[in-house]
């Protein structure tokens, strides 16, 4: 990616999907249970980081996407699938806006993506909740 994309560099903050999921168990079940001890059971899990990688928007348009109708670009979604077989989707629209900065990072802080914060390449999406920030992507499909 990194011969054939223009890099990008955007700090962004990720917050986990899990803080306060105690709080919202109270008003309705849930199947999270986080485990004692986990960043998720301390509901504090928010952090701010300098990422690098190709915006995904380049990717998509370099693979066929700039002539979609307008109801295709409302409609369809991406898919980020990682290694361990979580995935999430968002927006086609989304993913295709310049101003999102949707990234394929494998970079923070100026390293080498750390293996914990999903090497070698993670989906960075600001604005929206950290589950949706894909890690050890492998697939990205629409």
């Amino acid at each position: 990616l990194r011969q054939r994309y223009p890099e990008h560099t955007l700090p962004c903050t990720l917050q986990c999907t899990g803080n306060r999921i105690h709080e919202l168990t109270a008003f309705a079940p849930t199947q999270f249970v986080p485990m004692e001890g986990t960043r998720e059971a301390n509901k504090s899990s928010i952090s701010n980081a300098l990422w690098r990688g190709v915006r995904l928007l380049d990717v998509l348009q370099d693979h066929g996407l700039r002539s979609l109708t307008p109801q295709q670009l409302q409609s369809w979604h991406v898919e980020l699938e990682g290694a361990d077989g979580y995935s999430a989707s968002i927006p086609l629209a989304h993913a295709l806006d310049q101003s999102n900065e949707v990234l394929l990072a494998y970079e923070m802080n100026q390293e080498a993506l750390p293996p914990d914060h999903g090497y070698p390449l993670r989906a960075i999406i600001p604005g929206v909740v950290g589950a949706r920030n894909v890690k050890w992507l492998t697939q990205v499909k629409l």
